[in-house]
């Protein structure tokens, strides 16, 4: 089922420093994707729980219609929050993973393969690889709706960590049919995988451009912006979403944001593309240094009755380095709680 693509090397090979310095941009281009940070070590097992009851398609959520002539801010937040709701409360897919990161005139490419359950399961499986010297590194998330574990491996070193996802729907309350419309409640749900950088994307950026046009053979939204001073009005407040307003001054945060979402049928809102790339110079790195990365989700496909297996992760002797308190909400009682309508 997952299907390895073959490694890409460009340019010259990396040696030294030059090659640490790409791991640690891998790795940080990875954390930033799947949300992967230190954290207290911790061995916790997971709650005893049931994964949630998938949605029937009379209860899924409509997509809110798209204004004609708002402001780019405005059409851009509307769209990225229908595909945030989509990522989560949509239908199961699978597809392919192509990540290409630009440094020092250097460039790497990872690939790989992402397919979730979708519908409110939380359950998600996603394998990818990068080469660089002459060694593999890899990162695999895994989620069964209960909890999401993360590996990464780079240069010989082992992370692992973990979000308890049914501890996140405890502190939401119970899941209605109003929730579905709700994209801050989409927002909590989102970890891991392509509904968590949706979930960076609508906070972190601020957007100049909607544009309609085509990638390859697709009809797309192409939206624009550049790296937000300040939180978007509508967001969510867990220490992971706070985390993206902190000072940094790393010179390795992308300032510009180009993002293609599919405009029609077969996947409509899908994200296929995410550029993004820093035009200053970097810190401590060589004047006019330009620092760019481009993900692509591509070749979606519509999955059913996917095997149990699939969400299954693997048995680890690494210590477990626990994440769940950077994706709780805050208080029960500061969080929207709909009451009526409520799904089993």
């Amino acid at each position: 089922m997952w299907t390895i693509l073959p490694i890409a090397h460009h340019h010259k090979p990396l040696h030294g420093g030059v090659a640490n310095l790409f791991l640690s941009r891998f790795k940080l281009a990875v954390w930033v994707f799947c949300g992967i940070c230190a954290g207290s070590l911790v061995g916790q097992q997971p709650l005893a729980s049931t994964i949630p009851t998938p949605l029937q398609p009379a209860e899924r959520q409509t997509l809110t219609p798209i204004p004609v002539t708002p402001s780019a801010q405005d059409t851009a937040t509307l769209l990225l929050h229908n595909a945030l709701r989509q990522a989560v409360w949509g239908p199961s897919v699978v597809c392919k993973i192509r990540q290409r990161q630009t440094l020092l005139d250097k460039q790497l490419v990872s690939t790989g393969t992402y397919v979730h359950a979708g519908q409110g399961s939380g359950q998600l499986k996603m394998h990818v690889r990068l080469a660089a010297d002459e060694r593999i590194n890899t990162l695999v998330q895994v989620s069964d709706g209960r909890v999401l574990y993360s590996t990464l491996h780079i240069g010989g070193v082992s992370n692992r960590s973990r979000v308890d996802l049914y501890r996140i729907r405890e502190y939401l309350g119970p899941i209605t049919t109003t929730s579905l419309e709700d994209p801050v409640i989409a927002m909590y749900l989102a970890v891991g995988g392509q509904a968590e950088l949706l979930r960076k994307l609508v906070q972190q950026y601020k957007w100049t451009h909607v544009q309609t046009g085509r990638l390859d053979e697709v009809d797309v939204w192409w939206l624009s912006g550049e790296l937000a001073s300040v939180p978007p009005a509508v967001r969510a407040l867990s220490e992971f979403d706070q985390a993206l307003f902190l000072p940094n001054h790393s010179g390795l945060i992308p300032t510009k944001v180009r993002v293609a979402l599919g405009k029609g049928e077969p996947f409509p809102l899908w994200l296929y593309q995410v550029e993004q790339a820093r035009d200053e110079s970097l810190t401590s790195l060589k004047s006019g240094t330009r620092l760019s990365m481009l993900m692509e989700f591509t070749e979606p496909k519509i999955v059913k009755d996917l095997p149990p297996e699939t969400f299954k992760s693997l048995a680890s002797n690494d210590t477990i380095i626990e994440e769940t308190r950077r994706y709780l909400p805050p208080a029960p009682a500061m969080v929207r709680l709909p009451t009526e309508n409520s799904i089993k």
